[in-house]
């Protein structure tokens, strides 16, 4: 079997898509193992700042409820002064 002219040329292409594919394949353990470390890192991390965000939610409403509650001037103080006294009034 003679060799022709092009199959040269093709084997050293295809010994240069082996030397690629194994420098992927290598980077790609590399990546992998990466991503495993950050990941273990990283998640408990993600966690606390949910949780963390889920509380001040919470409290940012219990806030604006409370606040909505509160006189916020003398007509305010008036109204809530007058609410009591019709409470109190029923109530005996």
């Amino acid at each position: 079997m003679t060799s022709r002219p092009n199959d040269v040329k093709l084997k050293e292409r295809l010994d240069e898509f082996e030397v690629d594919w194994s420098e992927l394949e290598s980077s790609l353990d590399n990546c992998q193992q990466l991503l495993v470390t950050t990941e273990t890192v990283l998640l408990p991390s993600t966690q606390a700042a949910s949780e963390l965000t889920v509380w001040m939610d919470t409290v940012d409403q219990t806030i604006e409820v409370k606040s909505d509650l509160q006189p916020r001037n003398a007509d305010d103080m008036l109204q809530l002064h007058n609410d009591f006294k019709v409470l109190m009034s029923l109530l005996r």
